[in-house]
């Protein structure tokens, strides 16, 4: 039996721009023949008044595969002697999000929020696909918005695990607090 499907057709950022313009600063890097190109959508200033910034990137794959990889790094860096309470502190929040994705990188001193989404081999649909990936950025924002300054806190030793989880319960429902 013969497989007659036509072959797959690469899905490309350039497809998703136009929908996060919409609502978002948008700036585009081509692709390159040798990288792919990225997404840097501005989510505004956190809580610092510091600019975040969300990076869209393919992440390599095999197999017609394709995963679209949302990532904002989180300043500032990690301190070695908090990793322990701030490991804590991600798996408390990252445990009642509905889109999980703070992390950390440890030995890099990186704190971030990364989200994947799978894009099948297709190109996408900005009325399918870019509204999904409107709405998982605003998403995103959001719980940035709400858990970025405590995890900065217990990332640069200002705040303990225990401390940050009586401020994540509050932040998490606002009205019991």
């Amino acid at each position: 039996m013969s497989d007659n499907r036509p072959p797959a057709e690469r899905p490309s950022l350039a497809d998703l721009a136009p929908v996060l313009q919409a609502e978002f600063p948008v700036q585009q890097q081509p692709s390159t023949p040798t990288q792919d190109g990225q997404l840097f959508v501005d989510l505004g200033a956190d809580q610092r008044d510091r600019p975040r910034r969300l990076e869209l990137m393919f992440l390599p794959h095999g197999d017609d595969l394709y995963f679209l990889q949302l990532f904002v790094l989180l300043p500032p860096p990690l301190l070695p002697e908090f990793a322990g309470e701030l490991a804590r502190v991600l798996l408390l929040i990252n445990a009642n999000l509905p889109l999980p994705g703070f992390g950390m990188q440890e030995a890099e001193g990186w704190v971030y929020f990364r989200c994947i989404v799978p894009c099948g081999n297709r190109k996408l649909d900005p009325n399918i696909d870019g509204e999904a990936i409107l709405a998982t950025t605003w998403v995103a924002s959001y719980q940035l918005d709400q858990f970025g300054e405590v995890i900065e806190d217990v990332a640069g030793g200002a705040c303990t695990a225990a401390d940050a989880t009586t401020r994540v319960a509050a932040l998490a429902n606002p009205i019991s607090a």
